[in-house]
């Protein structure tokens, strides 16, 4: 069978054509291969910074985590403290208004230990000593007359217990009102005895 030439230089020339697309379609397809890798390095090298950059928020937001547990723990704290002061302030409060309704009583107590002071602050020796002067002063007897000493507050009358300032021979006074009396103003009177 033998074909004519025109036909075998149009088959020819389809061929040539076919190689020129052939060839084309390879280029484009290589053409496309690298288009297609330098996207995905690209996409690659955003996806790993996207990574990088969720890595880092998520250890700052484990920071703050941290860092506002603590704070709320701290809180917490300071909140019992603050609650267990509170208490501790209305306990003090209620013991303190309790207090408050023995004041009147307190004022009295406190009456009698300034007067426990003021006796304490007494020099008996010195008192005895000006006691036994005034004595031998004014103790003198003219034989018919006898002046004696006696120690009065007001209108009190002498008594054995008011006799111990100017007797010692009498020991100690025990009355502590009479030794209160004679450390807040016990004062001398002079009487006399006649003897018939």
């Amino acid at each position: 069978m033998s074909f004519e030439k025109t036909v075998i230089d149009e088959a020819n020339r389809h061929l040539a054509a076919l190689s020129d697309r052939v060839e084309k379609l390879e280029s484009t397809v290589q053409e496309q291969a690298k288009q297609l890798m330098l996207k995905d390095k690209i996409h690659q090298e955003t996806m790993d910074a996207l990574c990088q950059k969720k890595d880092a928020e998520i250890a700052k937001l484990n920071v703050w985590l941290e860092s506002t547990q603590a704070e709320i723990r701290r809180m917490q704290i300071h909140e019992r403290q603050q609650n267990m002061i509170m208490s501790h302030l209305k306990h003090r409060c209620s013991i303190l208004e309790n207090a408050s309704k023995y004041t009147s009583n307190l004022e009295g107590l406190l009456t009698c230990l300034m007067e426990a002071e003021k006796l304490c602050s007494v020099n008996y020796e010195d008192l005895v000593k000006r006691q036994m002067s005034d004595v031998s002063q004014y103790g003198v007897g003219d034989g018919h007359h006898d002046r004696h000493a006696t120690v009065t507050h007001g209108n009190h009358n002498p008594t054995d217990n008011d006799s111990c300032f100017t007797n010692p021979s009498l020991g100690e006074c025990s009355s502590f009102e009479n030794a209160k009396k004679f450390a807040n103003g016990g004062r001398f009177s002079i009487t006399e005895d006649s003897d018939t």
